[in-house]
């Protein structure tokens, strides 16, 4: 599970960020098509790009149930191609990014803060922020 951070649109009049518990998924592309077809055509529709996936939960649990999508479900996924990836960045509160553990004036060293978010930025500039319980789930996702 993944907390999903979408952003308000330019014309609401809600500031505020909206948080949806998700799923993500890979969903697998597939590059042989149907059988009978000729799947060497480069304008054979049947080619899948492997795609990132991801719903509210209660859509995934349904999903899970039926083993498949209807119509109306498939509408209710948000999905970015794997080739529309242009870059995936972690937060690692590192030295190098601003943040230490160099003592205080009191000679107190306070700990690192490693969060669990991860952005995925798309080619055409759309960045998808997700937020993971903790760093070592984040890192399960992403690495």
């Amino acid at each position: 599970k993944l907390i999903y951070h979408k952003s308000p649109a330019g014309s609401s009049a809600d500031p505020d960020w909206i948080q949806s518990t998700v799923k993500l998924f890979l969903r697998p592309g597939n590059c042989h098509g149907s059988s009978g077809s000729d799947s060497s055509s480069p304008h054979n529709n049947n080619n899948k790009r492997p795609t990132l996936a991801w719903a509210v939960l209660p859509v995934v649990s349904r999903m899970q149930i039926v083993g498949n999508f209807d119509s109306s479900e498939e509408a209710m996924w948000s999905s970015l191609g794997l080739l529309d990836v242009h870059t995936i960045l972690i937060d690692e509160n590192t030295e190098e990014n601003g943040c230490s553990n160099s003592p205080d004036a009191d000679g107190n060293t306070a700990p690192t803060t490693i969060t669990g978010f991860f952005s995925v930025t798309a080619n055409d500039g759309a960045v998808h922020v997700f937020e993971a319980p903790s760093a070592r789930q984040r890192d399960y996702v992403v690495r």
